[in-house]
């Protein structure tokens, strides 16, 4: 009886060592599915799971229409996994997602149409991946989401227009990125002044940015016009007030008294 007792504990320990160094995937029930370890994008996810979480996944791209089955799906997280690449369409399908993180991967590329079916997205997390430039198009489709993550990435440029897309933002972390400037032509102010309502507000990240410099190209954000729409959060003293030409003091005096040391991650 005792040696069948430790033959069923001795049996117990084997499948629980083998299941911890494997990592493999398993469900809690048929809403939440969770993959770990995954060597391509799951394709048994059940078509009613609300929340779906993949982590380290060894998988380096998300091709189109890879979760097209996933029409209840609330919440995505595909994390801290080898993921390079957000192909076209990848997310087609997912009307009903209002939250993606994809956060701690190695995304360097997004292509056209990365976003497409994401209609009633409302936040989507990119911290912490390879992102070196945001370029004209690479958030076309979000057109519900209200806050975008982008810090600690290698992002020194965003490009005309890079966020115009994003009609209802709300927040953008900038935060550990490399970038230089920031003007107003990546966004759409317009968007920010609705008709017969008070303008909405942008809390915009900027921290830790060691090349950021406050010059001409950003006095836009000390206009009136800009100053209606836009609400700093964080603008950290990395911009040294001997740097400041003359044109943008009002900038420093304006912004920089009621931001340094109230900002917060976002």
């Amino acid at each position: 009886m005792q040696v069948c007792k430790n033959g069923k504990l001795l049996k117990l320990f084997v499948f629980w060592f083998i299941m911890a160094k494997t990592r493999c995937r398993y469900y809690k029930n048929l809403r939440h599915y969770r993959s770990q370890r995954a060597g391509l994008v799951p394709v048994d996810i059940p078509p009613e799971a609300i929340k779906v979480v993949i982590e380290h996944g060894q998988f380096f791209r998300i091709t189109s229409k890879s979760f097209s089955n996933l029409l209840s799906c609330e919440l995505m997280y595909i994390r801290k996994g080898n993921l390079t690449t957000i192909e076209s369409n990848s997310f087609e399908g997912m009307r009903n997602t209002t939250f993606l993180t994809l956060s701690m991967n190695k995304i360097h590329t997004l292509q056209d149409n990365s976003w497409f079916g994401l209609d009633n997205l409302r936040d989507l997390l990119l911290w912490s991946n390879k992102l070196s430039r945001i370029k004209t198009g690479d958030f076309k489709h979000l057109v519900s989401c209200r806050n975008l993550d982008l810090h600690s990435n290698f992002i020194y440029v965003v490009e005309q227009n890079g966020f115009y897309d994003l009609r209802n933002i709300r927040s953008i972390n900038l935060n550990k990125n490399r970038l230089k400037t920031l003007e107003s032509a990546v966004f759409n102010p317009v968007d920010f002044v609705p008709s017969g309502g008070h303008p909405r507000s942008l809390e915009l990240a900027l921290d830790q940015n060691p090349g950021l410099v406050c010059d001409a190209r950003m006095c836009w954000l000390s206009r009136g016009q800009a100053a209606d729409w836009l609400k700093w959060k964080r603008l950290h003293t990395m911009i040294s007030r001997d740097s400041v030409p003359s044109c943008t003091h009002k900038l420093w005096g304006t912004f920089m008294k009621t931001c340094v040391g109230k900002g917060m991650y976002i």
